[in-house]
């Protein structure tokens, strides 16, 4: 099962480092049964699992008779795991080949052949790490005394125990006893997915193929067993709300799935909670044997590939009857619909919280990620670039455990070959290298994931770059963060700065929280403390805007010199620091004053006036900018200020106004008000091309915001509305820039309401951007909306002819205003590629992502770095694809008055302590994760050399699948 992607050049040093100094054991651990095949060869008998296969029950009705014949082809694997660069592989012994009958005479065939095998592992530096149970107890133990059920498998077992370890113990020094029993015991004796079937009603997922059984009981008894080395399987289990009813129960869920099983080898008995809730129907150990257990685990062996959400059940309880489920009193929810995804979810810091969680709860025993990797369907391509996030992610998420003190010894990715998997057969795959299962050789090719693996393992290539996240595909793009002025400086009234119309808008009581931004976070007097953590995170550029009301208050005229003097100390101090500026020239921020005279953007004298402060700044600045945005997102501003009237100046009308604006005309100001801003870039553009760019030689762009528009259904109505969409919604600000006119269906739409581009005005806009700015959070659904306006008075959402919904299962609506909604990295994928295809491979920065909190969030904001990691790997994936991304900012760098919702949602990496009148800042978990991944220091990594402990693994099988 599995997890997901990485992040910078800095962070491959630092993981590469992390397994350098692990002595980088890379580990795929495969089951005997699912690669070894040869199930009927050389005296071996059949396991339950042969049976389960045999019997027609996977998915695909195929059985491990064959899989991937290591058996035969161990030579030409431990070969390809040499050439790949492993440094250890974790294999499982088939119990039923090196003792057929479970007890008694030992097969001399499968000792040769593990003999064979370790050391054709050891003669090529491959250290060899044993399961001795993954899944497959002989049968006849299983016909003879029903197998885990009975006291007498304790005795046959540590037999065959015995065997291995005085066979092979000479060359082995890591031995895990039992695979991840608690799914295990849920599976074959609860709801009986996996032999031996044993389920009762009404527990059994298919009662009709369980043998007898008893769901209450048995898997309770199934687990008990006192010898050392264990593996668990662990979901990172995640409270479905912050209700304490949620949370209680999301800790019962680590009780059950975990502590079950863990507890006893820490403490010597199972968690109270399991004592109470299963009552008499758990046995309970014996001093004796309380004492055998604890302590008999030398390490944890640890399975993980997602998270689940945890509600509070407490129903089950009442019923009389009940299983481990009922016990637990929790229901657990997987964020996709059926039982398997087409590939998991990515959530390193999923692996991350449940290191931490072994360290804090249970001493932080020694561990081993015995499994980790991402699934998906066999023979779709061996360019599995989602596999390379997901291990990109998780080993970034182990090393921040490391980092944070867990006793992490080593990480085994799941699997080296393609192979015989538990349930679906050979439907699924999770290897780095594809097997061909119609060749008859089972010939093995490698996949992006092996080149990968490979590479890292041997040392990974390190950029030199300023901040590439990979070199070969990324030497242009840079990582960063990014505030507005409006958000972060404060001072509104200080030094010579007038009003601007949020100003205005704020202090008559328009924000949701009644607040202002005339401190904000105070930029503008800490600004060298922002900087200075800035420098310590590792950034190397930073995005701002200037207030046009503070450089120049008037509008036009008249320059501020106080306003003049705090952008070049701010720029001067980035610089010192090594922190390139990157600015934006308005970011929502108009004079009241223009507002007042003409009416803003919505007359064209705003080009002049606009194009008259660029130049001031230009001239003051542009010796030290390079990067320079000259609005930011106009579609939203437009649609937002002049069509729902929502932000200022608060103009609409009927049917278009979210709220009853007093002026207003929704079918033609938004319309107006995008025009004059594409004539006012252009003209900007223009000027500094003109003036300043042979000596400067910097660039101007435009930015836009950038919903991923995706169809609700398949239908023909449902899918043209969404091409509808992307033109209204990103067309209509990109479209001009590269073809000089908007798109034709708006053109259709709109009618004469939508202004015309002279010939001139045409081939001014035309080219007029080096680069495209991107704002994008998250992804829309669209439904075809044909009835609209029917009031018969159109607007820009009536043109549109959509309804839009957040996620596919809210009701679509007409209106939509931007909020926070569910992560989903692929939508930023399928916008980088839109706009690599539509318009012509732009140089794109996306200058704005990031992760809402509320005001009173935790510091340690896993949800954020989660977001952060999964965007930047969808970045990442693009460039790969040939986008022309050059830098990804996040917002935002610190806690800020966020636009409507002031001070109630937190977006920075860094805590701003809003009650604290010294506005103290602390950096967040999610800064952290961001300061390892931009950093790239070689003394940085020789210092975290020192300090993490020398072993380690990196690659695993099981006797099942090779």
């Amino acid at each position: 099962m599995a997890k997901k992607g990485i992040e910078s050049s800095a962070e491959m040093t630092s993981l590469t480092t992390l397994f350098l100094v692990l002595e980088a054991q890379p580990i795929r651990s495969p089951s005997s049964s699912y690669v070894e095949g040869a199930a009927n060869e050389d005296g071996r008998t059949p396991s339950i699992w042969d049976t389960f296969t045999h019997a027609g029950k996977m998915v695909d009705k195929s059985n491990g008779d064959i899989a991937c014949d290591q058996y035969h082809k161990y030579k030409e694997d431990v070969k390809l795991m040499a050439d790949t660069g492993l440094d250890a592989y974790r294999f499982s012994i088939s119990w039923s080949r090196l003792i057929p009958n479970g007890r008694g005479p030992v097969n001399p065939k499968g000792l040769q052949y593990y003999n064979n095998l370790i050391n054709e592992l050891i003669s090529n530096g491959i250290q060899a790490h044993v399961t001795l149970f993954h899944y497959d107890l002989p049968q006849a133990l299983e016909d003879e005394y029903g197998g885990w059920l009975s006291q007498k498998i304790v005795s046959d077992f540590t037999a065959y125990a015995d065997v291995c370890f005085k066979e092979f113990g000479d060359r082995i020094s890591t031995w895990t006893t039992l695979n991840e029993a608690n799914v295990f015991v849920l599976g074959g004796y609860d709801n009986g997915i996996v032999p031996p079937q044993r389920c009762s009603s009404p527990f059994g997922i298919n009662n009709s193929t369980c043998t007898s059984g008893n769901s209450t009981s048995e898997p309770y008894i199934a687990k008990q067993h006192g010898l050392i080395g264990f593996n668990v399987f662990a979901y990172w289990f995640i409270p479905h709300t912050n209700t304490i009813e949620d949370i209680t129960a999301t800790q019962r869920a680590n009780d059950f799935f975990m502590g079950w099983f863990i507890n006893p080898f820490v403490f010597g008995d199972y968690p109270e909670i399991v004592k109470k809730n299963a009552g008499s129907r758990i046995p309970s150990f014996t001093p004796h044997e309380s004492k055998l257990v604890k302590g008999s685990s030398d390490f944890f062996g640890l399975n993980h590939y997602m998270s689940m959400r945890v509600m509070d059940d407490p129903e089950s309880l009442k019923v009389h009857q009940r299983d481990v489920y009922a016990d637990m009193a929790a229901k657990l929810i997987f964020d996709w619909d059926g039982i398997f995804p087409d590939e998991f979810p990515i959530t390193p810091s999923a692996l991350q919280g449940v290191l931490e969680y072994f360290k804090q709860v249970y001493g932080n025993p020694p561990m081993y990620i015995h499994e980790n990797g991402q699934m998906t369907y066999r023979n779709v391509s061996l360019n599995d670039t989602s596999r390379v996030k997901y291990l990109e992610g998780y080993i970034g998420g182990l090393l921040n455990a490391v980092r944070n003190g867990s006793d992490t010894r080593g990480y085994f990715t799941w699997s080296f070959l393609d192979s015989f998997e538990l349930l679906n057969g050979y439907i699924s795959s999770f290897g780095l290298y594809f097997v061909d299962l119609n060749d008859p050789d089972l010939k093995r090719y490698p996949k992006l994931s092996a080149h990968w693996y490979s590479n890292f393992l041997k040392g990974g290539r390190r950029s030199t770059t300023n901040s590439g996240i990979i070199d070969e595909v990324v030497k242009n793009f840079s990582a960063t963060t990014e505030t507005s002025h409006l958000t972060v400086e404060g001072a509104v009234a200080e030094d010579g700065r007038k009003p601007c119309y949020w100003d205005i808008y704020t202090h008559q009581g328009k924000m949701a929280d009644n607040s202002t931004g005339d401190v904000a976070s105070d930029g503008y007097h800490k600004y060298k403390e922002d900087v200075k953590l800035m420098s310590e995170i590792g950034l190397e550029a930073y995005r701002f805007s200037i207030s046009w009301s503070r450089l120049v208050p008037n509008g036009r005229g008249a320059i501020n010199p106080k306003g003049v003097e705090y952008y070049n100390n701010l720029i001067d101090e980035l610089i010192s620091h090594g922190i390139q500026p990157h600015v934006t020239l308005y970011h929502l921020d108009l004079p009241q004053i223009l507002e007042d005279e003409y009416g803003g953007w919505l007359s064209p004298k705003i080009i002049e006036d606009f194009t008259a402060y660029a130049d001031v700044c230009f001239r003051e600045f542009g010796d030290r900018v390079s990067h320079w945005t000259t609005i930011n997102e106009p579609n939203i501003m437009a649609i937002a200020s002049y069509d729902s009237g929502i932000w200022p100046p608060q103009r609409c009308s009927y049917p278009g106004g979210v709220i009853n604006c007093t002026a207003g005309n929704s079918s033609i100001e938004p319309y107006t008000a995008l025009h004059n801003i594409l004539l006012t870039h252009a003209t900007v553009a223009a000027l500094y091309r003109e003036k300043y760019k042979a000596k400067q030689n910097g660039m101007v762009g435009l930015n836009v915001y950038g919903f991923w528009c995706t169809s609700l259904t398949n239908s023909t109505a449902d899918v043209t509305a969404t091409q509808r969409a992307n033109d209204f919604f990103v067309g209509w600000v990109v479209s001009p820039l590269v073809y000089g006119d908007y798109p034709e269906i708006m053109r259709k739409k709109a009618g004469s309401r939508l202004p015309s581009f002279t010939k001139r005005e045409s081939e001014l806009v035309k080219g007029s951007s080096d680069f495209l700015g991107l704002n994008h959070y998250f992804t829309v659904y669209i439904q075809d909306n044909p009835s609209s306006p029917e009031t018969g008075i159109p607007d820009f959402n009536g043109d549109m002819g959509v309804k839009i919904a957040g996620t596919k299962d809210d009701t679509p609506t007409g209106q939509f205003v931007p909020g926070s909604l569910p992560s989903s990295p692929s939508g930023l994928l399928s916008l980088l590629g839109y706009l690599k295809d539509h318009y012509g491979n732009p140089p794109v920065y996306i200058q704005e992502n990031g992760s809402g909190g509320p005001h009173n969030e935790s510091l340690n904001d896993t949800a954020r770095i989660d977001y952060v990691s999964g965007y930047i790997g969808s970045t990442l994936e693009a460039i790969r694809n040939g986008a022309n991304t050059r830098g990804y900012f996040v917002w935002s760098f610190l806690d800020v008055f966020e636009v409507l919702s002031g001070y109630q949602s937190r977006y920075g990496l860094v805590h701003v302590d809003f009650e604290d009148k010294e506005l103290k800042r602390q950096p967040k978990s999610s800064a952290q994760w961001y300061s390892n991944f931009l950093k790239k220091k070689k003394k940085q990594a020789g210092m975290e050399m020192k300090n993490i402990n020398k072993s380690g693994s990196l690659n695993q099988t099981s006797h099942f699948s090779q």
